[in-house]
């Protein structure tokens, strides 16, 4: 949806264009570089496809390709955009799926990880603050009255507002994480690490 949002929004641009914007209208998703060719390359199939490629340059290069949404594509977009929520919102997040996997021999390693979590957590808290002081300092030295570009750049610059209690309702779902683990642990007389702070691939720490 992200992808084809930007196809509505500036049509006839080249996959590589998509590509970048995506990076920068999203800059915290973290998305593949990959994903917006794939993106692209899946709704341009099937027998109602959400795009449509208006211009395809001689050769194997891919990333000059052009791209429209068709009719059904800004459909999907605005009903995936305004519908109102009616059910629960699941809730596929990889820190609760760890745990939901795990076995009890799995204990000492989940605690290493969670700890190692919450540290990410904190650092990002602290560094999205200091956006947050910036951007508000930027805000008031501006002009009263922004054009539309610069409202609609406004809007696209929430998530700076509300990152710090994000990262630090992260945090603190981390501590409780970690309090609950150890409980289990200790009652099933499981040693608990040492609570290390550079922890190497797949959790095992580096040699100090």
């Amino acid at each position: 949806m992200a992808v084809i949002g930007l196809v509505v929004d500036r049509p006839g641009q080249t996959v590589a264009w998509y590509a970048e914007a995506l990076d920068q209208r999203f800059p915290h998703a973290a998305f593949h570089k990959s994903a917006a060719y794939n993106a692209l390359r899946q709704m341009e199939g099937g027998p109602n496809p959400r795009v449509v490629c208006t211009h395809r340059p001689p050769g194997d290069e891919r990333t000059l390709d052009r791209y429209e949404a068709t009719p059904k594509g800004v459909a999907l977009l605005r009903e995936w955009m305004f519908r109102p929520p009616t059910e629960t919102p699941a809730v596929r997040e990889l820190m609760y799926g760890r745990v939901g996997m795990a076995r009890l021999e799995d204990l000492p390693l989940l605690i290493r990880i969670y700890r190692k979590e919450k540290k990410i957590a904190i650092g990002l808290y602290s560094e999205a603050n200091a956006e947050l002081r910036k951007h508000r300092i930027e805000r008031r030295s501006g002009n009263t009255r922004r054009s539309r570009a610069a409202l609609e750049r406004a809007m696209r610059r929430i998530w700076v507002e509300v990152a710090p209690s994000h990262w630090s309702d992260r945090a603190e779902a981390c501590m409780k994480i970690i309090e609950l683990l150890v409980e289990i642990a200790e009652e099933a007389g499981i040693a608990i690490p040492a609570d290390e702070d550079d922890l190497g691939e797949y959790g095992e720490a580096h040699a100090s």
